[in-house]
């Protein structure tokens, strides 16, 4: 009896439908994970602005609308790898005895969707859209 050696077309074809498969599964997963796992630099940042913030605080009474408060013209920060844009405002006081900052989503880190901004205030309330607090 002989026996022919290798493959036959229908065994490739389910071999590739099969890897297929396995890549539409494990791609976008791998795909939120990053993004997800990004979101801790906007997280650091913004406790370092907020750390900043209180330190400012403790020396004139007052917060700064400033990402860096102790350099007067920088209005806005990057974090350290340029995926979130961090902002500070006057917060819900409407002086400045308290401050709300703001980290936004730049470039690639714009497709997380469900935190598109991380945000924390002087009194540490922290919060994120479009999610609420579940992204902290």
């Amino acid at each position: 009896m002989k026996f022919e050696s290798g493959f036959s077309l229908i065994e490739i074809m389910i071999a590739l439908v099969i890897i297929g498969i396995l890549a539409g599964i494990a791609i976008p997963s791998y795909q939120s994970s990053v993004l997800r796992g990004n979101r801790s630099e906007g997280m650091q940042t913004l406790l370092e602005v907020a750390q900043n913030q209180e330190v400012l605080f403790s020396q004139t009474n007052a917060y700064s609308t400033n990402a860096l408060p102790f350099a007067p013209t920088a209005a806005t920060l990057a974090s350290e790898k340029g995926y979130y844009l961090v902002s500070v405002a006057n917060g819900s006081c409407g002086s400045d005895a308290c401050f709300i900052a703001t980290a936004t989503a730049q470039g690639h880190q714009a497709k997380d969707t469900d935190c598109l901004t991380l945000t924390i205030d002087n009194l540490g309330n922290r919060s994120s859209t479009p999610l609420g607090n579940t992204c902290w």
